[in-house]
């Protein structure tokens, strides 16, 4: 019984100790960014290896095809605990109606420290990837999207 105890003890400090970092749970997920674009969807997770309460922003700038204006939209919620912007540049590339698309993307995550920042490109019209970096250093990335 005393070793159960001592295990339990243990997980609970090792559980305090981990807690706190500002990843995509269920909360963050739910403030990045989702891309419809000519009838293409995919995701930018964002994950910051810090505290939550030092997270002061994150900012990003996405590249489409010249002509997909009119044709593209992001979804993400305006959180007053983490303000998020989102640019969209329509100077990339002009899709030619057929096949692939070329999109580039640039994600700034603001903090008070030199943190690592992981950026996941997911959803249905993208082969999944990772980029990294860290805080307050633009992470760039390219990527082909499959056109619907």
């Amino acid at each position: 019984m005393r070793r159960l105890g001592y295990l339990l003890a243990t997980l609970l400090a090792v559980t305090a100790l981990t807690a706190g970092t500002a990843s995509a749970d269920i909360e963050w997920c739910a403030e990045d960014p989702v891309f419809h674009v000519l009838g293409s969807q995919f995701r930018l997770r964002t994950n910051v290896a810090t505290s939550a309460s030092d997270v002061t922003g994150i900012a990003y700038v996405v590249t489409l095809p010249s002509n997909a204006e009119g044709s593209a939209s992001v979804q993400f919620p305006r959180s007053k605990r983490l303000p998020t912007t989102v640019e969209l540049l329509y100077t990339g590339p002009a899709y030619s109606g057929d096949g692939t698309f070329a999109v580039s993307a640039s994600v700034t995550a603001s903090a008070g420290s030199g943190a690592d920042v992981r950026v996941d490109l997911k959803g249905p019209s993208v082969t999944s990837a990772s980029f990294s970096g860290t805080t307050n250093e633009a992470i760039r990335a390219q990527f082909t999207v499959s056109a619907k």
